[in-house]
């Protein structure tokens, strides 16, 4: 009975040490892959495009924005100032509801210095936020959508010889559209 007990005491033990030997591999392995997360979590979204000194054009009206950030998740950071920043936050994502956002711009559009920010969401289709809403109001509202498209790859802002300045989005087949009267809300 005693060599029986030893012998069972010993395969307990033995299985103890291969249960062991097994989950310190697999914990080991799961510790790199939380290193990498941790690694990558500390360090964020990278940024993709930013564009500063907004408010720093003789003209136009000012946006009260610091500053504008595209990140490679999708999100768009807006750095606000003065009024925008008492009536949202010191840093809003204004497109968070709209989906991820594949390239950002700020544009002017029209003769009397309005600007907004226009963005081009993954699915190709055009969302921008009201520069009525930003200037005057001093709060962020965007609208989805523009022009009912999601073929859209670039927009350009341009100026015709009347000193308007006019807003296109270009198409994935080279068609152009203007946003200027979508722009205008």
């Amino acid at each position: 009975m005693k060599k029986h007990k030893n012998l069972s005491l010993s395969f307990i033990a033995l299985s103890v040490i291969f249960a062991m030997s097994i989950c310190l591999v697999s914990c080991s392995k799961s510790n790199d892959d939380l290193a990498a997360d941790s690694s990558a979590a500390e360090n964020g979204p990278t940024i993709v495009k930013s564009i500063d000194a907004i408010d720093d054009t003789d003209g136009a009206k000012d946006l009260q924005i610091s500053s504008i950030t595209l990140f490679d998740d999708g999100s768009v950071l807006l750095q606000t100032k003065d009024d925008l920043k008492k009536n949202e936050a010191e840093k809003i994502y204004p497109f968070e509801e709209s989906g991820k956002v594949k390239d950002i711009y700020l544009v002017e559009f029209g003769e009397e210095g309005y600007r907004t920010v226009v963005a081009i969401m993954e699915n190709g289709t055009i969302s921008a936020m009201s520069s009525k809403s930003l200037i005057e109001d001093h709060i962020a509202v965007v609208r989805d959508n523009l022009l009912g498209r999601d073929d859209i790859e670039k927009v350009e802002n341009t100026t015709d010889e009347y000193g308007y300045h006019l807003v296109t989005a270009y198409a994935k087949d080279g068609s152009d559209y203007s946003l200027d009267f979508s722009l205008n809300f």
